[in-house]
């Protein structure tokens, strides 16, 4: 059922998903403290739209099923110059400032992805590509490529390592059972889900 609904396109739409999201979750019966970790996966995750793309074109929901809720956001992301440049230099300088932590990381995944520099994508400082699964979507989406990226898959690949350890101190990896990342040519859906 969905309990949240809000297009996103500046900063204050991303004021309103967040004190929707506090205000639907809490009416729905959670605690005060389920409700604030739902909150910070929510900022997590309206923070991570912003610093993708400086234009936001996005649509945000909250689904709940029982005790299991998920904070949907997918965003088109509009490939200017600007935009470009910095998906580019996000995708190949291994040394963007904004790609500390796990959700810099996802960022820079995400980045390389959606313009691969010319030797195409490749395995980026603690987040694999390979640990994504290419697909052909079709219907409308036919002929583009397709990717998906699991949390839970990404868990069971890494041993004790430096990524381990940015999983351990990242917010949106402690608290969430799930993290989808999908991606179809310009639009990219973002899924966090968690159980109380």
């Amino acid at each position: 059922m969905k309990i949240v609904e809000i297009k996103i396109t500046n900063s204050d739409d991303c004021l309103r998903a967040l004190q929707a999201t506090e205000k639907e979750c809490g009416e729905s019966g959670l605690n005060q403290k389920a409700n604030l970790r739902l909150r910070l996966l929510a900022e997590e995750l309206m923070g991570m739209i912003q610093n993708l793309s400086g234009y936001i074109d996005a649509l945000y929901w909250v689904d709940r099923q029982g005790n299991t809720f998920t904070l949907h956001l997918k965003a088109e992301v509009i490939m200017n110059k600007e935009v470009r440049e910095l998906l580019l230099s996000t995708a190949t300088s291994g040394k963007n400032s904004a790609a500390k932590g796990f959700m810099g990381k996802l960022r820079e995944m995400i980045a390389s992805v959606m313009i691969p520099s010319a030797q195409g994508p490749s395995v980026l400082s603690g987040l694999s590509l390979g640990m994504m699964s290419a697909g052909s979507p079709v219907g409308e989406n036919a002929g583009m490529s397709s990717y998906i990226w699991s949390l839970n898959n990404y868990k069971e690949k890494i041993e004790e390592s430096e990524e381990a350890e940015d999983l351990e101190r990242s917010i949106v990896a402690s608290l969430a059972d799930e993290v989808l990342v999908s991606i179809v040519g310009s639009k990219v859906q973002i899924d966090i889900i968690k159980a109380f």
